[in-house]
């Protein structure tokens, strides 16, 4: 038998990357930030390399921790408006 959350994660995330095409391909805004990301990655990376040890594992950690953050509130946000649209539904009396 399948295992239905990791089934239903699967399918937020898919849905998610969806989204992020989407966007990309609706938003001139969110293109232009991720084309940014994108094109300065290595000067980031280069930056971050010249940091002290400890300054630089700090930032390693908290990019990381901000990471993961982020992609909890993606698959939450996700998550809550499937519920709050079949909650909806049951309210207009629709199931």
């Amino acid at each position: 038998m399948n295992d239905f959350s990791f089934d239903f994660q699967n399918f937020i995330d898919d849905r998610l990357n969806d989204i992020i095409y989407d966007l990309e391909e609706q938003s001139p805004k969110y293109a232009a930030c991720r084309n940014y990301i994108k094109e300065n990655c290595d000067r980031f990376k280069s930056i971050i390399e010249n940091l002290p040890d400890e300054d630089r594992e700090f930032m390693y950690t908290y990019e990381a921790k901000y990471f993961d953050r982020i992609a909890f509130e993606q698959g939450e946000f996700y998550y809550r408006g499937y519920r709050d649209c079949i909650k909806l539904l049951e309210w207009l009396g629709v199931i």
